[in-house]
């Protein structure tokens, strides 16, 4: 019997709520919202303001859009290697430092690696994820258990827009990207203690899916 798209939504959220594992998922994505749009709306004039040539600025757009490409399109390779709370902390952990270094250094040439690096590591995390759904989870629910959780995490970042709107007018752009980076850094801490404390630990398989927990 085929389910309607509300009833379909609706099962998906249950089955997120009644789930350890993709619940803790979804409060990771919340704790690790990798600030990828207050970074494209802040990015020309802090360059102006640390003295980087805005030719760079179409060029960082163009080489960290291509890494990002590759970076996102390989990442599943660490599923080899790492269990699925390592990938997403180490992800988590290198936007954050990321974005601090970027709040602290003040010269051109670094400030362009380091967005272009920043930039390349987007979303990079969601190939994983994907896996892990499509490992755990019945084929006719897949999609519609992704769009609740990025949901959740599109919720939050429209809430966090709000906050670095506000904090830009009383701190800067500079201080905001290290307050971006402090927040990765404990949020994916938090994140990851929350997926080790539910016992969500999980190497995600290349061959048979395994139960929900």
């Amino acid at each position: 019997i085929e389910e309607n798209p509300i009833s379909l939504l609706r099962n998906s959220w249950k089955t997120v709520r009644s789930s350890k594992i993709l619940f803790s998922l979804a409060m990771f994505g919340l704790l690790s919202l990798n600030g990828e749009y207050f970074l494209r709306q802040t990015y020309q004039p802090f360059f102006q303001q640390v003295g980087v040539l805005p030719l760079f600025m179409g060029v960082v757009l163009a080489v960290g859009s291509a890494l990002n490409f590759l970076v996102v399109r390989y990442s599943y390779k660490l599923e080899k290697f790492m269990n699925l709370e390592h990938i997403l902390l180490l992800h988590t952990l290198l936007q954050g430092f990321l974005f601090i270094a970027l709040g602290m250094l003040g010269q051109p040439v670094g400030v362009v690696i380091l967005f272009v690096l920043l930039f390349s590591m987007f979303n990079a995390q969601n190939p994983v994820v994907s896996d892990y759904v499509n490992s755990r989870i019945e084929p006719n629910r897949r999609a519609t258990v992704l769009s609740t959780i990025s949901f959740v995490r599109q919720i939050g970042q429209t809430l966090i827009r709000f906050v670095y709107a506000i904090l830009l007018g009383y701190i800067g752009v500079a201080h905001s990207y290290k307050i971006q980076g402090f927040y990765l850094v404990l949020g994916g801490l938090l994140g990851y203690w929350l997926l080790v404390k539910c016992g969500c630990t999980y190497k995600i398989p290349r061959h048979e899916p395994a139960p929900l927990p």
